[in-house]
C-alpha cells in the first residue's frame, strides 16, 4: 500500500495523471490528506496516526501515534498559513476538542475542549499563526489567542444545528461564515457585521 502524489495534466474536472512525483509507502485506510502552504510538505490521517512526509521524496518527517485527540471521530486538520503547525479537530469519547501540533517536533502547542453545540467544530487561523477563530462556550464565533487561549472577541450567534464554516480574508481583515442557508461577512476588528447573504 502507498499514499502518491502526480502531477497532472488537463483542465477538466477528471485530469489524467502525468508524472509519478512521490510514494509513500504505509498501509492503512487514509482518511484525509492536506499540503502544507508552500506544498513542501504533505500531512495524512489514517488508524489513529498524524504522519508528516516531504511532498518531493517521501521521506517520513515527523509521525504522532496513539493520542486521545486522533482516536475519536477526527472531523478535520490542516496546516496553518505559515505551515509551522498542523490543527486537529476531534470528537470523541473525552469530548470535542481542537488540537494544535508543532510540525517540527510534533508537540502538542494546544489542546481547547470546544462545547457541544451540535455542530462541526468550524476553525480559521490568522496569517501569522498566533490566533484562531473557533466556537465558544456560548456557541458564538470566538477569536482566540493560540498562546494562553485567551478569548479577544466575539461575534453573531449563537449557532446551533446545522453546519459553520469560517474562512479568513487573504488580508485578515474580514472573517466569513456559513450557516444553514446564509453567508456572514464579519468585519474582524470591529467585530461588526458587514453584510449578511440569505438563500
Amino acid at each position: 500500500d502507498s499514499v502518491q502524489i502526480h502531477s497532472i495534466k488537463g483542465e477538466s474536472f477528471f485530469p489524467t495523471a502525468e508524472t509519478l512525483l512521490a510514494s509513500y509507502g504505509f498501509k492503512g485506510v487514509w482518511l484525509q490528506f492536506s499540503f502544507s502552504p508552500d506544498g513542501k510538505q504533505v500531512v495524512g490521517f489514517t488508524n489513529s496516526q498524524l504522519i508528516v512526509w516531504d511532498s518531493q521524496t517521501g521521506r517520513q518527517i515527523r509521525g504522532v501515534y496513539g493520542k486521545s485527540y486522533l482516536q475519536g471521530n477526527q472531523t478535520d486538520f490542516g496546516f496553518s498559513p505559515d505551515g509551522s503547525r498542523v490543527l486537529v479537530s476531534s470528537i470523541g469519547q473525552d469530548g470535542r476538542f481542537l488540537t494544535i501540533l508543532d510540525v517540527d517536533s510534533g508537540a502538542q502547542v494546544q489542546s481547547h475542549e470546544v462545547p457541544d453545540c451540535n455542530l462541526s467544530i468550524p476553525y480559521a487561523v490568522t496569517a501569522d499563526g498566533s490566533q484562531v477563530f473557533t466556537i465558544t462556550q456560548d456557541c458564538r464565533i470566538g477569536l482566540f489567542n493560540i498562546a494562553d487561549w485567551q478569548e479577544v472577541k466575539s461575534f453573531g450567534g449563537p449557532y446551533s444545528g446545522a453546519e459553520l464554516a469560517l474562512a479568513l480574508s487573504p488580508d485578515g481583515k474580514f472573517l466569513a461564515a456559513g450557516y444553514k442557508q446564509s453567508l456572514e461577512i464579519w468585519d474582524v476588528d470591529s467585530g461588526k457585521l458587514i453584510k449578511s447573504f440569505n438563500d
